[in-house]
């Protein structure tokens, strides 16, 4: 199920191609009608809510040892660098298809490629399921980090950009997919609050990324920052899910939290 949910991100991107290229010049009325849908959506999900309960919200106050400890440790650090190297790819890719000698429209089509692929995320469970999640995020995360070494390699090159892209957003969602499955292992006790700690740990990620790759566009071009975004991205391979003895070992370490506060 979360692998379904975690590609979701791939409809809203397979979608905003074809838009981009109707709209052309009037690229802002695009926006602004983004912006009308997600906070209709967001309106339309509060309403729809469940109700809270009066002993739902009667909370441990969690630590920030709960939150980084050995168990969690490498997956905040996953979330983290993937948010990190994938972020040039999402704010970046098309100025360098563009700039590499790409037609804007051909460049437009391979973003909404790599939104479509992001939806072959949903088959990641079965994935983990039959390899383990530690080689189902291992493949994926080296599969993520070859994406944008490719389109650094050959921004100008269609062939090359498509398959980069379908690359690139069918390897982001399976990640994605194996952080929140990931999550739901280390923060077992308290799965939300654990997910919301990935998801800013890649937030995080994502702006200082977006940032960094900024300064580095200026300084050495579009190539410079997706072959950076390549390496910091291979730098979450070593921070996977625990093989098996690794598992024992940390099975005696417990993330504690404080009492419920009255």
């Amino acid at each position: 199920m979360w692998s379904a949910i975690s590609s979701g991100t791939g409809w809203g991107v397979a979608l905003a191609g074809p838009v981009a290229i109707v709209a052309g010049d009037r690229w802002r009325w695009a926006w602004a009608a983004f912006v009308l849908v997600a906070v209709a959506v967001g309106v339309a999900a509060t309403l729809l809510a469940p109700a809270h309960e009066e002993r739902a919200l009667r909370r441990p106050q969690l630590s920030p040892s709960w939150f980084f400890c050995p168990r969690s440790r490498p997956l905040l650090v996953s979330a983290v660098l993937v948010g990190l190297g994938s972020s040039v790819w999402w704010v970046f890719s098309v100025e360098a298809m563009q700039e590499g000698g790409l037609p804007a429209a051909q460049s437009m089509v391979v973003y909404a490629v790599c939104g479509t692929a992001c939806l072959l995320g949903s088959l990641s469970g079965f994935v983990f399921e039959r390899l383990g999640l530690r080689a189902g995020y291992l493949g994926s995360a080296v599969l993520l980090a070859a994406a944008p070494g490719v389109l650094a390699a050959a921004p100008g090159h269609l062939v090359a950009a498509l398959a980069a892209a379908a690359l690139f957003g069918a390897s982001y969602a399976s990640v994605i997919a194996a952080h929140g499955v990931w999550s739901a292992q280390v923060f077992d006790q308290h799965p939300a609050a654990g997910l919301a700690a990935v998801s800013t740990a890649l937030t995080i990620g994502i702006l200082l990324g977006s940032a960094a790759a900024g300064v580095l566009v200026g300084h050495g071009g579009h190539p410079l920052a997706l072959g950076v975004a390549a390496a910091v991205t291979a730098a979450a391979v070593p921070f996977c899910p625990p093989d098996a003895r690794r598992r024992a070992v940390l099975a005696d370490h417990h993330c504690t939290a404080a009492p419920v506060r009255p």
